[in-house]
């Protein structure tokens, strides 16, 4: 049967959910609508420039009539009056595309001046550097030409797009502008996330403590009131077993009964190691040493050490990082079938000591790195579920970390990092 889903840890679910969701869809929308509008006025800008064009070349058109007389002052007038629109270059040819006057200095050569007014077209305009380059081109159909009726002159014009230039640098402003937000909307997303995922972790540990409290009050009623006749029966039953005639049924029995008295003293044991308030007591042992003596009570063949990286002295809790280390080795022993051989090494990692327990099992099931601390978590018929949970407070209690993952190349490896 499934657990009970916590009630504070649902809502802070979702919670973290809606918090994070809101900005998100906020920053997207507002990405959307910026970007579009950014578009949009890229559209505009061509618009913007065809009509400046438009107006500067529909200004200079009565110069342009076959019966008009002009002089040079006619058009430096002319530029002069739009100077400051953004007129830089206008310039007045015959129907044969010769070069009859102009004010203000072009960008380009005589020769792709001719060629723009040669291929002049209604509203096109060509981009010239920083100017925009415009030209009027009209002809007379034949039937006009022959009553004759004259074509008037081609004009052409260079300016500068002042007020495209301007819609420019305000949409870019714009774009900025709602992409800061945007980035802003996504890092306070961000910010939320980690903050609700804090509070669902300090809940998270306040729901374990509380676990811990009511596994402690079991553990007192344990060794109260188990643990004193459970030894009692151990004892008598390994009496009984050196009376009784070796390889027998009744001595088979009465072995039995010590040995299942054994596991309930190691879970009751492990209980109270687990919801005790212990104090650790740190001296300055060999690393290399504690991990070799934790190898030889498991399996003194059986275990790979890796001791070149080994500190000459750390400071720890010798005894109950022998208990930590034993542990770790045991379940690395116990997943990894024959011949494969564990591998236990310790070295100094970024100022702390580390030791590391790789087997060579089917791994830890994805998702469950974190859970296999947890009391009463175990894959195995036999286990308890304990011996991680108690490890993991015993590294706590030194300042510590112990973590889980799956090796690259199969197996689990267990990393335990203590500190200075």
């Amino acid at each position: 049967m499934s657990r009970p889903a916590n009630p504070s840890l649902t809502l802070l679910h979702r919670a973290r959910r809606a918090l994070v969701a809101v900005p998100l869809v906020m920053a997207v929308a507002l990405a959307a609508t910026v970007v579009s509008g950014y578009s949009n006025v890229r559209h505009v800008l061509d618009t913007v420039i065809r009509s400046q064009g438009e107006t500067f070349l529909h200004s200079a058109r009565a110069l342009a009539r076959p019966d008009a007389t002009w002089t040079v002052s006619d058009l430096q007038r002319l530029l002069d009056e739009h100077r400051t629109a953004g007129l830089r270059y206008i310039a007045l040819y015959d129907t044969n595309l010769n070069l009859l006057a102009s004010a203000g200095t072009p960008e380009g050569t005589e020769r792709e001046l001719r060629s723009s007014v040669e291929n002049a077209a209604p509203r096109r305009f060509v981009e010239v550097g920083s100017r925009i380059r415009m030209a009027w081109r009209r002809r007379l159909p034949a039937e006009l030409a022959e009553k004759g009726l004259r074509s008037p002159r081609p004009l052409l014009v260079e300016f500068e797009p002042l007020a495209a230039d301007e819609l420019r640098s305000g949409a870019l402003r714009t774009l900025g502008i709602g992409g800061v937000a945007s980035l802003a909307l996504v890092l306070m997303s961000a910010f939320l996330w980690r903050l609700t995922l804090r509070a669902e972790r300090i809940q998270e540990e306040r729901e374990r403590d509380r676990r811990l409290a009511s596994l402690g009050e079991l553990a007192a009623v344990i060794s109260h009131e188990i643990r004193n006749p459970l030894t009692s029966m151990k004892g008598h039953a390994q009496l009984l077993a050196e009376h009784l005639e070796p390889g027998s049924r009744d001595r088979d029995k009465a072995e039995r009964v010590v040995r299942e008295a054994v596991r309930l003293e190691k879970l009751a044991s492990d209980l109270l190691s687990l919801v005790r308030s212990e104090r650790i007591e740190r001296t300055d042992v060999d690393p290399a040493r504690l991990l070799r003596e934790a190898a030889e009570s498991v399996d003194p063949e059986g275990i790979e050490l890796v001791l070149e990286g080994a500190p000459p002295l750390w400071s720890v809790d010798a005894e109950k990082m022998l208990q930590v280390l034993t542990n770790l080795l045991r379940n690395a022993v116990q997943a990894s079938p024959e011949p494969a051989r564990p591998v236990a090494e310790v070295r100094v990692d970024e100022g702390r000591l580390v030791f590391t327990v790789r087997d060579f099992g089917d791994g830890i099931p994805e998702g469950e790195e974190a859970r296999i601390f947890e009391p009463f978590y175990t894959t195995r018929v036999q286990g308890t579920g304990l011996g991680l949970a108690v490890a993991r407070r015993v590294v706590a209690l030194h300042g510590g970390t112990i973590t889980a993952a799956n090796h690259p190349q199969g197996g689990a490896v267990l990393r335990v990092a203590i500190p200075a």
